[in-house]
Order: structure tokens, then C-alpha cells, then sequence
């Protein structure tokens, strides 16, 4: 990557789905980084946050998948054990907003949520500026340090 990488640590950093499926994935252990491209820049992260309409829902012994769609994607949330319950209060067509890390296993991609919440249709509709105001200040920031 020629481009510059900036890390971005102990923030769930806003995605689009689509990002999440789309962008390069580094393995550190069982950590898993996603580069996200973001103009000139790559956003190296951890933890995650997007919000998608649920679209189908599947309770296992051990654990419960959801599958989140947003207009540029579709992943699976998927709660182990103690985390089940994180998932189990939500139903189809419920919009809602995940916060969680990202999962390699073989060649599937998943999130383990850490946090969960319903959220209403603005907020979505007001995400994609979000993210862009958000991606904007934090080049701000890192411009200012790296002149510094």
C-alpha cells in the first residue's frame, strides 16, 4: 500500500457494510484489521459500527446469526454463547445498529457484537454524512500531528 495508513485504536469506527466486505483484511492472531480506502488514505481498524436492517435471523444451540443488509452489503452478526442475548430482543425488518469486531473462519466473514441497539430511520439517513464529516476530522487531526 503506497498510500498512507492511519490506525485507529479503541473507536468503532463508522462502516458501511460493503467496507467491511470489500476491503482488505489483515490476520494478527485472532485479531482481524480492516483497511478501510477512504480517498488517498487507509483506516486500519478493529472495532466496527454500522447500522442494517435485519433480514433473516437464525437461533442455534450455541450461538444466533443475523443477517444485517445495508444498501452496499450484507454480513452476519453472530452471537456465541453469552452474547446470544445481544441478538435474541431483535426481529426481521428491525433497523438497528451493531458495534463489534470482525471474524475470519475459513472464507466467511462475520461480526462479533459487543454492543447492539434498535435505531430509528433518521439516524440511518444521516450515517453517510456522518461517516464522511467523521473521516474528514480525523485527517484533520492526523495532518495537524504529523505537522506538529
Amino acid at each position: 500500500m503506497s498510500e498512507k495508513i492511519i490506525e485507529i485504536e479503541n473507536v468503532f469506527f463508522k462502516v458501511f457494510i460493503g467496507e467491511i466486505l470489500d476491503n482488505e483484511k489483515e490476520r494478527a492472531g485472532f485479531r482481524v484489521y480492516l483497511y478501510v480506502k477512504w480517498n488517498d488514505t487507509f483506516f486500519k481498524v478493529r472495532k466496527v459500527r454500522f447500522i442494517g436492517r435485519v433480514a433473516d435471523i437464525t437461533l442455534r444451540e450455541r450461538f444466533t446469526d443475523l443477517l444485517i443488509v445495508d444498501p452496499t452489503g450484507e454480513i452476519i452478526v453472530r452471537g456465541w454463547d453469552e452474547r446470544k442475548k445481544l441478538l435474541d430482543k431483535f426481529d426481521i425488518n428491525d433497523l438497528v445498529e451493531v458495534f463489534g469486531t470482525i471474524r475470519v473462519y475459513g472464507d466467511e466473514i462475520y461480526i462479533n457484537p459487543l454492543i447492539t441497539q434498535k435505531v430509528l430511520e433518521e439516524n440511518a439517513e444521516k450515517r453517510k454524512k456522518e461517516i464522511e464529516e467523521n473521516r474528514k476530522y480525523i485527517l484533520e487531526v492526523y495532518r495537524m500531528k504529523m505537522n506538529a
